[in-house]
């Protein structure tokens, strides 16, 4: 066999086949793998191809290896092999000595789990708690955003047809590699995950179970606080036991916002539907204005205010990792953003009606007092907050003297970020 191309982690045997695996040509005479919700390209390449099962219209599997008994003898997947080398090679691809076309149809997964990752330290177990969820129709895509070759090398070695590698576009830009792994997702759900945390088994299953049955376009679970180590250092639920609650827009802006208090989690403790993200042109921005570091409280406040709801779970389906190396961290540049941006959702919220000045006047009291004077001393940007006493103008919050000082404080936390890196 000849295998004169270098090999990189886009040419490994699960992504070259799915790239041109023809989903409903495989499943068309195997209804019972249709109804099992099996995932068509992982059972080609364990057990399909061995059976003779053919990955496409144009593809036979048995005469290629008749053809081809160098393959035959190498025990090597055929499909995989023709892709990479046999076409170059002007090997056939059936017996009719057709060439082999592009008549792909795919089948799209119910979740795509995006994983944006630029650390190594965790990686494989992150990759791993999702590989062995119970709940197996899902994509994994990857999106790396380090500097060097670190990632890709760890990456390379997972097989699993389930798991696509990108690059992301623009390599250390805050926040924009979920972004960009969004545009990649075929799923009807989205599961967010980060490559310092990890899922446990059953968390896609009671997701998807109930997304479903509840027609919810945000699920949440509880989850566990883990230090560096993966020892549990707290366990966060804001569901009795056994139970389940829904949130509409003011409960959420009540409970939520006017608490300050993100009680639902980060997105990787939520499956989110695509079609419900799909309303809103960037989820993580409130009217086009970005967030720096509440982007998960403006995504599930952006889907109430559109009349979507939030259902939570009390089962525990995952743990979020602390540790110094964390974005999230207090000594973060960006984090006196996750001080005046409560501010600016409440303000928000205020505006469009999901919350009267019996919540709106005494959670403004809070941040004034309890958050921006406990950091202003490190954050001057939050005096002009201070000064402004959450007053408002007209009936309205989103003031212009409020939106002025806003830009600045913005710009300060843009300031920092860069220099950081």
């Amino acid at each position: 066999m000849n295998d004169r191309r270098p090999w990189s982690v886009e040419d490994s045997p699960a992504r070259v086949v799915r790239g041109a695996f023809d989903s409903e040509h495989y499943l068309k005479e195997r209804e019972d793998l249709r109804r099992a919700s099996v995932d068509p390209v992982a059972h080609y390449i364990n057990v399909g191809w061995k059976e003779g099962l053919n990955p496409h219209p144009d593809f036979d599997v048995r005469f290629y290896l008749d053809a081809n008994p160098d393959v035959a003898a190498s025990g090597s997947e055929p499909f995989y092999h023709y892709l990479r080398f046999g076409r170059e090679e002007g090997r056939r691809p059936n017996e009719r000595g057709e060439k082999f076309g592009n008549r792909v149809q795919r089948v799209p997964p119910t979740v795509s789990v995006l994983l944006p990752a630029y650390r190594p330290n965790y990686l494989d177990l992150a990759i791993s708690s999702i590989l062995a969820q119970t709940f197996t129709d899902f994509e994994l895509i990857i999106g790396d955003d380090s500097i060097g070759d670190t990632l890709a090398s760890i990456i390379s070695k997972w097989q699993d047809p389930r798991i696509t590698y990108r690059n992301n576009p623009n390599r250390q830009v805050p926040a924009s590699n979920g972004r960009f792994l969004l545009t990649e997702a075929n799923g009807k759900y989205v599961r967010f995950a980060h490559d310092d945390d990890f899922m446990l088994p059953t968390s896609l299953e009671r997701l998807v179970e109930a997304a479903d049955r509840e027609k919810a376009a945000v699920v949440y679970q509880a989850r566990y606080d883990v230090d560096e180590m993966g020892i549990v250092t707290e366990a966060r639920i804001a569901v009795p036991l056994g139970g389940e609650t829904r949130m509409d827009a003011r409960r959420f802006f009540t409970n939520v916002v006017g608490a300050s208090r993100n009680f639902i989690g980060e997105p990787n403790n939520i499956l989110i539907s695509r079609d419900a993200m799909n309303t809103v042109e960037d989820p993580f921005a409130i009217e086009g204005r970005p967030m720096q570091f509440l982007g998960d409280v403006a995504l599930y406040a952006n889907m109430v205010d559109r009349g979507f709801e939030i259902v939570g779970l009390s089962y525990f389906g995952g743990a979020f990792r602390h540790h110094r190396a964390q974005f999230s961290n207090s000594d973060g540049p960006s984090y006196s953003a996750g001080l005046f941006e409560w501010e600016y959702l409440l303000r928000w919220g205020a505006d469009r009606g999901h919350l009267g000045d019996d919540t709106y006047l005494p959670a403004i009291a809070r941040i004034v007092h309890e958050m921006y004077r406990a950091w202003v001393h490190r954050f001057p940007e939050l005096q002009r907050f201070i000064d402004l006493a959450g007053r408002g103008e007209g009936g309205k919050y989103l003031t212009a003297a409020y939106l002025e000082a806003l830009e600045e404080a913005r710009a300060a936390v843009n300031a920092r970020t860069k220099s950081d890196f």
